[in-house]
């Protein structure tokens, strides 16, 4: 899975960061942490590959607000919707936070570095063309950073009062309004 690559990334790249010698004293510190963030990754790639697309491969999305609600399609919105809370909540987070690190690492020094080549290279010059792709690399993680932390401020704040809305909805449809149409 993406998240053992992940782990190993990281794990070597702490590794070189802070030397051989570090390791030995801070090693299960630093082996903690990026176990936590390994099992919340696994989590969501299990969510996702062993739980949502299955599901959806073998019953569509019928499901999601079908105009005769059955106990299946009320039971299969409703769990969807309480899992992904659970599941979402945690991992976005994580998502946004590792983001917001690889952009500080990496982002803001390409756009630095990008942006001052640019801007001391002539014009149409092989530095200022590379200076132009780092930048260009330098915004994208930011970007991608900005739109993590979005979707991570809409999980956190809005996620859990729209699925509550949606169970309620699918449970008034399926006992009272289920003939309606």
């Amino acid at each position: 899975p993406a998240s053992d690559g992940f782990y190993q990334v990281m794990k070597s790249f702490i590794g070189a960061l802070i030397g051989q010698e570090n390791i030995a004293e801070y090693g299960p510190l630093i082996a903690s942490v990026l176990l936590r963030i390994r099992l919340e990754l696994c989590v969501f790639e299990s969510f996702i590959y062993e739980a949502v697309i299955p599901f959806i491969q073998v019953k569509g999305i019928s499901w999601i607000l079908p105009l005769h609600e059955t106990l299946e399609t009320f039971l299969a919105g409703t769990i969807f919707a309480l899992a992904s809370n659970f599941i979402l909540l945690g991992s976005t987070k994580i998502f946004a936070v590792l983001l917001i690190y690889i952009d500080a690492i990496f982002g803001l020094p390409a756009r630095f570095i990008g942006a001052n080549m640019k801007k001391y290279s002539a014009a149409r010059s092989p530095p200022n063309s590379v200076g132009t792709v780092v930048n260009l690399l330098g915004d994208i993680l930011g970007t991608t950073r900005r739109t993590v932390e979005t979707f991570d401020t809409f999980v956190g704040r809005y996620l859990v009062f729209a699925t509550t809305v949606y169970i309620a909805f699918k449970f008034l449809h399926f006992k009272f309004f289920n003939g309606f149409p």
